[in-house]
């Protein structure tokens, strides 16, 4: 089993649209990517290998949050996710999420911080 309340970091980043994870003791499993891009990429299949595997494992994984984590810099206040990839098969794990691809762009977050 995977500790709790913990952040774990991907082995490989660059193949999974996630740096770090965190699966909370609440059931929310919490994904968090960095960049410094102005437009980003999220293909969506690798959190939902990861959901289903952590499912598979016993853990309770009911509800998902998506951060990115970008630098607090006026070039970056435009960030935007120019293309989503594999979301459809991502928000069906999950009744929270909504189905249609606008309001899954407006579900996911960005937090500035300065780098």
């Amino acid at each position: 089993m995977i500790p709790l309340d913990t952040w774990l970091r991907s082995d490989s980043p660059k193949k999974l649209c996630y740096d770090a994870v965190m699966l909370l003791s609440t059931g929310v499993i919490r994904f968090i990517q960095t960049t410094i891009a102005r437009e980003h990429d999220l293909n969506m299949v690798s959190l939902s290998g990861l959901v289903g595997r952590l499912r598979k494992a016993g853990h309770k994984v009911e509800d998902a949050e998506i951060f990115f984590v970008i630098p607090d810099d006026p070039r970056a206040k435009d960030f935007q996710i120019s293309y989503l990839q594999e979301w459809e098969g991502f928000v069906q794990l999950f009744d929270s999420w909504p189905k249609n691809i606008d309001a899954v762009r407006e579900k996911l977050q960005t937090v500035m911080i300065p780098f």
